[in-house]
């Protein structure tokens, strides 16, 4: 049977035959095989929502692979005080794009067939967006007007505090009978993948290994970039997220963390926006910026609401909405404000406040950022920064393991010391003469490599699967000793001589 006799029917059903899951070339030869069928295999695929492949042409069917899957939902503290839980973008992609977020069927693991009654709340766009987030951008208000015709209202005006209405699932019961707090988890998982069915139980904060999460996030990462080198980075974020699960088949564990926990953790993975469309991106990399050279895409196609995304309104926090010319690493947006501090740093003096009984964002940010803005206007820069330190202060505390970290806690606050004492003296070269800088730059190059020394140090010393023995704790003692004396005779060497 040569290619140019067999129909696109023929090639459809034999992709049916195939089964659930199949290499490509072996479905292709069923119908006598060559080059050319092989592409129009490969288009059918290709243009076959309901399936997944990988680069080597392996396919399965998206409701065979997410059948029985479990995964994450982590509720945060306004929904736990206030009894339901936002669906948003909590079910993808474990359940069809078909099905609407809130007519999902949430019902608890051994229920029977009883599902979690629904409610409507109404709250400030703010308080609301970031439920969303992995809707995209250009879905998100649509989602809102479909959900309550009251909120096409936002086509004119959706500034943060402008009210939205949305559909719930009430779980003020459930909370109460198992004294959910942040930190716990609905361990889900999919009963019925066409028909939105998802199945859930109580998971708590004590049983959830912060080891595991971190793994989840550095697969992820793999996965989603592994996603964007072969698709692409232009598909929307929903179908960035399905493609990423499947690719990273046999590696994530999906119990492990909630997406927006992902999201949060990561370091690697940010939202870019290009006008009305958004997609998850690897921070620094070639498809990154070549998005930007290219300006992006647009919108094509108007949505249902007749809404305009931007419209030079304020945005509502809780989405890093930038310029295509601009970066949404908020590391380098703290940089570019005027903060020196690492990752690394950040978490140290994030962890330094919480071992010792400090949980207060306020203090933190007054100490580890004196002189960097963050609260000018609504400056799309600084809400980016300001969101990033108070969702990772907020997932600190609730992932913070008090007694993994006693021995650690000690050391951790002598770098902190150190680093303290590096911005400081950072800060008051500003006011420097050139001609002093100049000559002080072979002792900053000394300082800068006694600092990086210390944050290697802290990198282990912040990561909670890192438990020291007593050998390793004296040899990070004596190295942290050594170099804050160093860091002690080159800052008083610069401070008090006129280099």
């Amino acid at each position: 049977m040569s290619d140019k006799t067999v129909t696109r029917a023929e090639i459809d059903a034999a992709i049916l035959a195939a089964g659930e899951e199949f290499d490509l070339d072996a479905a292709a030869k069923t119908l006598g095989g060559g080059e050319a069928l092989r592409r129009r295999f490969e288009n059918a695929i290709d243009a076959d929502e309901e399936f997944f492949r990988d680069r080597n042409w392996h396919c399965m069917r998206r409701n065979a692979f997410f059948r029985g899957t479990s995964f994450l939902i982590t509720p945060d503290r306004w929904e736990i005080e206030n009894g339901f839980l936002v669906p948003g973008h909590r079910f993808h992609p474990f359940l069809p794009p078909a099905v609407f977020p809130s007519d999902a069927e949430l019902r608890p693991a051994g229920s029977g067939t009883s599902s979690v009654p629904r409610r409507t709340v109404t709250a400030p766009l703010g308080e609301i967006f970031h439920y969303h987030t992995l809707l995209g951008s250009e879905e998100i208000f649509d989602h809102f007007c479909a959900d309550d015709p009251a909120n096409r209202r936002l086509a004119e005006h959706h500034g943060s505090h402008e009210p939205v209405t949305l559909t719930v699932f009430d779980l003020s019961g459930f909370f109460r009978s198992t004294e959910f707090s942040p930190g716990d988890a609905l361990l889900c998982r999919v009963a019925d993948y066409d028909g939105g069915t998802v199945e859930f139980s109580f998971l708590s904060a004590s049983e959830r290994s912060s080891r595991k999460r971190s793994g989840f996030v550095a697969a992820f990462d793999r996965a989603l970039g592994e996603t964007i080198a072969l698709f692409g980075p232009m598909l929307d974020i929903p179908e960035q997220l399905a493609r990423a699960c499947y690719l990273g088949r046999g590696e994530l564990d999906f119990a492990a963390a909630s997406f927006e926990e992902y999201l949060h953790q990561s370091l690697r993975v940010g939202i870019r926006a290009d006008g009305d469309f958004a997609v998850l991106t690897l921070r620094g990399t070639e498809e990154e910026r070549d998005a930007d050279d290219d300006g992006g895409s647009s919108h094509d196609g108007g949505c249902g609401c007749g809404h305009d995304h931007h419209g030079g309104t304020e945005l509502p926090e809780g989405l890093s909405l930038l310029p295509a010319d601009a970066s949404d690493d908020p590391l380098e947006i703290l940089r570019e404000l005027g903060s020196p501090l690492s990752a690394a740093e950040i978490d140290g003096f994030i962890l330094d406040a919480l071992a010792a009984r400090e949980p207060d964002f306020d203090a933190f940010r007054a100490r580890a950022f004196p002189h960097v803005e963050l609260d000018a206007g609504d400056e799309v820069r600084q809400v980016i920064a300001r969101n990033f330190l108070e969702e990772r202060f907020e997932e600190l505390c609730e992932t913070f393991d008090r007694v993994g970290d006693e021995l650690k806690a000690p050391l951790r606050a002598a770098i902190m010391e150190c680093v303290e004492d590096r911005v400081e003296l950072l800060d008051a070269m500003a006011l420097w003469e050139e001609k002093r800088r100049s000559a002080a730059k072979p002792k900053l190059e000394s300082l800068a490599a006694v600092a990086l020394q210390l944050e290697e140090a802290l990198k282990l010393l912040n990561n909670p699967a890192f438990t020291p023995d007593e050998g390793e704790t004296e040899r990070l003692r004596e190295l942290v000793d050594d170099r804050s004396e160093e860091q002690e005779t080159i800052i008083e060497s610069l401070t008090n001589e006129e280099c």
